[in-house]
C-alpha cells in the first residue's frame, strides 16, 4: 500500500497533461521567465500595453521574431495572447516550460513550475509547485514547494523539497544539503546520498531489473527524432548504425538465398504498381481491426502471437522488395553477370535508403 501512495505523489494526472502537451506543440518551447533584460517585463507592462489602441495595432502587425537563443520574444508573447495560446498561459503563470530543449531557471530568479519535454530541467532558483522533466534529467539546486519528478532520467537534489522525489527509469543522487519533506521513490534505478541528506519521509525502490542507462536514447532525440530523421553523424549513435547496417545485412542475406523470389515479386510491383500499393494500403488498414476482432473473440488471443510475427516477416520481406526495386534502378543496365543478382540491388537499394535517412 506504500508503494501505490508512492505512486499517487507522481501526480498521474499532471504527467499525463504534459505528455498531452508535447504532442499537441509544434516542437517549439515556450520559457516563461528569462533572466535577459527583454523577458523581465512584467505582465501587467504588456496588459497596459494591449489596452493602448495604438499599442495593440503595433502588436497585431509584428512579426514573430526570437533572440539570438531562439526563445520567443516580447513581442511574439503578446500575439499569444491574443490567439489564445498556451505558452501565453504558461507565461502568465509564471511557468518555465521547455519542449524539444532544456528549461533552466538560474539562481535568484521564481517560478511556479519548471517543466522540460524532451529536456533536462535544472533549477537553481526559487520553485512554488513541481520540477518535472520527460526524457531528460532533473537538477535541483534551489528550494521546491511541492514534487520534484523525472521520467526516464536521472535526478539530482541538494536543497529542500517540498513534496516528495520521484524517478522513474533513472537514478537519483542526494547532496549534503539535500532535504525531502516527503519520500524518496526510485523506480528502475538506484539511490545514493550524502551522510548529511534527510529524507523524512522514507526512501523507496523498485527494481525492473538491470539499470541500464538513457544517455543513448536521448542523443537519438536530440540528434534525429527532434529532426524527423532516423540516423545521424553524431556522438553516442553507434547502436542506431549498427542497428541499420545489421538489417542491412539481413536483406542482403534473404536476396541471396531468395533471389529469383525477390525478382518476382519486384517484377510484380514494376508491372502493377497501383495494385501493389492498394494491397498494401488494405492490409495496414485492416490489420489493427483483425486484432480487435481477435481480442474480442477471446479465443483469437492464442492467434494474435502467431499473426504478429506473420506480419513481421511480411514487412521485413516487403521493405527487402522495396529495396531491390530501387536498387534496380541502378542495376537494370546489366541484364547478366553478378551485378544483376537481387542481393547486389538490395544492397545498392539499401546505402540509398541509409543516405536518405541522414536528411532532416
Amino acid at each position: 500500500m506504500k508503494s501505490f501512495k508512492c505512486f499517487q505523489s507522481m501526480r498521474i494526472s499532471g504527467l499525463l497533461w504534459l505528455a498531452l502537451l508535447g504532442m499537441a506543440s509544434t516542437g517549439v518551447s515556450a520559457q516563461a521567465q528569462q533572466g535577459d533584460a527583454a523577458s523581465s517585463i512584467s505582465t501587467a507592462a504588456i496588459e497596459s500595453a494591449d489596452g493602448n489602441a495604438s499599442s495593440a495595432s503595433s502588436v497585431a502587425s509584428s512579426s514573430v521574431t526570437t533572440d539570438r537563443d531562439g526563445v520567443w520574444t516580447e513581442s511574439w508573447y503578446r500575439e499569444a495572447e491574443n490567439r489564445g495560446d498556451w505558452r501565453h498561459e504558461a507565461r502568465r503563470r509564471n511557468e518555465l516550460v521547455s519542449i524539444g530543449h532544456d528549461a533552466r531557471l538560474p539562481a535568484g530568479q521564481r517560478a511556479e513550475s519548471v517543466i522540460a519535454i524532451l529536456g533536462s530541467a535544472t533549477s537553481e532558483g526559487e520553485v512554488s509547485k513541481d520540477v518535472v522533466s520527460i526524457l531528460g534529467n532533473t537538477r535541483v539546486t534551489g528550494p521546491v514547494g511541492h514534487d520534484v519528478v523525472s521520467v526516464m532520467g536521472n535526478v539530482y537534489i541538494n536543497s529542500n523539497v517540498g513534496h516528495d522525489v520521484v524517478a522513474v527509469m533513472g537514478n537519483v543522487e542526494l547532496g549534503p544539503q539535500a532535504v525531502i519533506d516527503g519520500e524518496l521513490v526510485a523506480v528502475g534505478g538506484g539511490v545514493s546520498r550524502d551522510p548529511a541528506a534527510v529524507v523524512r519521509g522514507g526512501v523507496q525502490g523498485m527494481s525492473l531489473g538491470p539499470k541500464i542507462g538513457f544517455a543513448w536514447l536521448r542523443s537519438w532525440i536530440d540528434n534525429c527524432l527532434l529532426y524527423g530523421r532516423p540516423l545521424a553523424i553524431a556522438p553516442g549513435l553507434g547502436w542506431a548504425w549498427a542497428l541499420a547496417l545489421l538489417s542491412l545485412f539481413f536483406y542482403v542475406l534473404t536476396a541471396l538465398m531468395s533471389p529469383r523470389a525477390v525478382d518476382r515479386c519486384v517484377t510484380t510491383l514494376e508491372e502493377s504498381p497501383g495494385y501493389s500499393l492498394l494491397a498494401a494500403l488494405l492490409a495496414a488498414l485492416a490489420t489493427p481491426i483483425l486484432f480487435i476482432l481477435l481480442v474480442i473473440t477471446l479465443i483469437g488471443i492464442v492467434v494474435i502471437p502467431f499473426l504478429g510475427i506473420a506480419l513481421l516477416c511480411l514487412g521485413f520481406f516487403g521493405k527487402l522488395v522495396m529495396l531491390a526495386w530501387l536498387g534496380r534502378r541502378v542495376t537494370g543496365l546489366f541484364t547478366s553477370g553478378a551485378l544483376a543478382h537481387a542481393a547486389v540491388a538490395t544492397l545498392i537499394g539499401g546505402v540509398i535508403v541509409t543516405a536518405l535517412y541522414l536528411v532532416p
